[in-house]
């Protein structure tokens, strides 16, 4: 008898456990809905290039259905809306879509500040590029363990985060955006696994950490009141003021650099400075 009291108890904590899953997994599958469909009615989901199938959900149609939406079983692991006509904010908690790995909505009008939830996010591609988004970056961006971090064609101010430094980046850009203060250190400290860092036509000042021209591709075109730590190291980085020994024609063409006038240099062509 004892022995049967056992396996009864036993028995009902396994169907306790198998409930509590299936109604863990369920609110998670409408958390996944919920967010997608917040997405839709804040971006004028109606008025979007193409959206089909978006906010349908039967028997015979899911989220994974969805234009743009690329599932892994059941998990939203893609979204890819990019030139789609969104026009408007971002939801919040991003942490409704914990399996997303890739995002693309680039090149629309998404309007507002980056979250601070989507630190709640692990991810490798974040393509927001091209769009009227506004604010501060959130500090939270560093916990992303993004690869591909596209920020730029924004209206971005403010410093960046040093935390952005922390994700393991491949490729970052930062261009047309209205960021000021120093160029974080933490991007020093990464540079050389950097392939790419664009950050041209912004307003960054004090001193490049020189581990940033350790980059594979680097530009910091137009930002004319950030120092070059080293001729020979950030020539290639395209700062205003480290143009010593760019090509040239005339001496206006040197104008606003660490090396004004244009001059006949040692190898026989016209340079900055003449070096």
């Amino acid at each position: 008898k004892r022995d049967a009291m056992k396996l009864i108890f036993v028995e009902a904590i396994l169907i306790f456990i198998t409930g509590a899953i299936y109604f863990a997994l369920g609110d998670a599958e409408q958390d996944q809905y919920d967010f997608l469909s917040e997405l839709y009615d804040l971006t004028s989901g109606e008025m979007w290039t193409n959206n089909t199938n978006w906010l349908v959900r039967d028997n015979n149609t899911t989220l994974c259905d969805w234009y743009g939406i690329t599932c892994s079983g059941k998990w939203v692991q893609e979204i890819d809306l990019s030139s789609n006509g969104l026009g408007g904010p971002l939801p919040d908690k991003w942490e409704r879509i914990p399996y997303l790995d890739n995002l693309d909505i680039s090149n629309n009008k998404v309007l507002g500040t980056l979250p601070e939830s989507i630190g709640n996010l692990t991810i490798n591609n974040f393509f927001i590029s091209k769009n009227s988004m506004s604010g501060t970056i959130p500090s939270s961006i560093g916990n992303m363990k993004a690869r591909l971090l596209y920020l730029d064609n924004n209206q971005f101010t403010g410093t960046l985060p040093n935390s952005i430094g922390n994700n393991p980046l491949m490729a970052l850009t930062l261009d047309l955006n209205k960021f000021t203060g120093p160029v974080p250190e933490s991007l020093g400290e990464i540079g050389s696994q950097l392939s790419v860092i664009s950050a041209s036509f912004n307003d960054f000042t004090g001193v490049l950490p020189s581990g940033v021209c350790q980059a594979g591709v680097c530009s910091f075109q137009y930002n004319m009141h950030l120092e070059c730590p080293s001729q020979a190291q950030c020539g290639k980085c395209m700062l205003p003021l480290c143009n010593c020994g760019n090509t040239c024609s005339i001496d206006s063409d040197c104008d606003g650099g660490s090396c004004p006038g244009c001059s006949k240099g040692p190898w026989g062509y016209k340079t900055c400075g003449g070096v």
